[in-house]
């Protein structure tokens, strides 16, 4: 007999890699990496991908070799099963959270370089991968130069697997926003800004995550709205996961919301010492939006609902939705 299209799916997405990370909320109290008996070889390894274009082969190797050398933490049973972690096939670990962190990195950058169709997709979306790196180096203490800027072209519908890409994707999105989450942290604890040379690092780390989060988005979704609206929503809704599920349910992206909404003051001193650096994030966290609604069209349309607001009257077109949490981001960094 054969299974029916909905099963068929499920069946896929049960048989795709899970990806494992601690739980945002411990990152807060993760440890520092660099007194790790083994911190020298990951760093040594990071600086040997960072040496090489992402597009090299090499660059993949060290990736590969660091991530053999990293242990994965038990998946903690005692949390609650949260659904959006469910569906992405998310695990948390509560062993070690700062090796969990740097692991997920590592892990997320060889997820990316081995799902990307060829080494042009590789270089458009560049981002990604330029950021993870720099979260590895920076997770280990190692001073790491910012790559040059590489501008994400237009998606070209390239995932051979667009299941496998809509998960794996969001595994590197996930990583991506502990490295925020992380980032945040630091720049909280260095006090209120007064520095404008440190002020000025924070500020552009925090840039080019926003600008790895955008290209994350386009990523994840760089196959035909056909498939969205066939394969990929179809898995989204009930009976696979519960009503009203939707991506702001992650673990991730809600800890990361309440961080911000507590930085208001750091981040305003941060913006009178350093306009114009501090302009040029809200920018970056603007695209992070804009690249959101831009896949949303592409998929739904102007006036499609979202996944959480199906069952809603009045305007809830997906795309709207996203430009009401814009203007709420942007205001919440004045």
């Amino acid at each position: 007999m054969t299974a029916s299209p909905a099963l068929a799916v499920a069946q896929r997405r049960a048989a795709l890699p899970t990806f494992v990370l601690p739980p945002p909320k411990a990152l807060a109290c993760a440890g520092a990496l660099s007194v790790h008996p083994d911190a020298a070889t990951w760093a040594s390894l990071a600086a040997d991908a960072a040496a090489r274009p992402l597009e090299d082969p090499g660059c993949a190797l060290a990736v590969r070799t660091a991530l053999s050398l990293m242990p994965q933490g038990a998946v903690a049973t005692d949390l609650p099963v949260d659904p959006h972690d469910a569906y992405f096939h998310l695990s948390r670990t509560g062993a070690c959270p700062e090796v969990a962190y740097l692991r997920g990195l590592v892990a997320a950058l060889e997820v990316f370089l081995s799902d990307c169709a060829d080494e042009d997709e590789v270089g458009d979306y560049a981002a990604i991968g330029d950021a993870l790196i720099e979260l590895w180096m920076t997770a280990l203490g190692v001073a790491a130069a910012p790559r040059p800027m590489r501008v994400a072209v237009a998606m070209k519908a390239r995932a051979p697997d667009p299941l496998r890409r809509w998960l794996r994707g969001h595994h590197v999105f996930a990583a991506i926003t502990q490295g925020l989450i992380r980032t945040l942290h630091g720049f909280e604890h260095s006090g209120v800004p007064q520095d404008r040379d440190t002020t000025e690092a924070h500020l552009g780390r925090i840039t080019r995550l926003y600008h790895a989060s955008a290209a994350a988005f386009r990523f994840t979704a760089d196959f035909h709205p056909e498939v969205y609206t066939e394969v990929i929503r179809p898995s989204m809704s009930e009976p696979h996961v519960p009503p009203g599920f939707s991506g702001s349910m992650s673990l991730d992206h809600g800890e990361l919301v309440a961080f911000l909404s507590r930085l208001r003051q750091p981040l305003a001193a941060a913006r009178a010492l350093c306009p114009e650096t501090y302009a040029g994030m809200s920018a970056a966290l603007a695209q992070v939006y804009d690249d959101h609604r831009w896949v949303c069209e592409r998929f739904a349309g102007t006036q499609g609902p979202s996944l959480r607001t199906d069952r809603l009257c009045g305007d809830n077109a997906a795309v709207h939705m996203i430009d009401r949490f814009k203007a709420r981001r942007l205001d919440m960094l004045g």
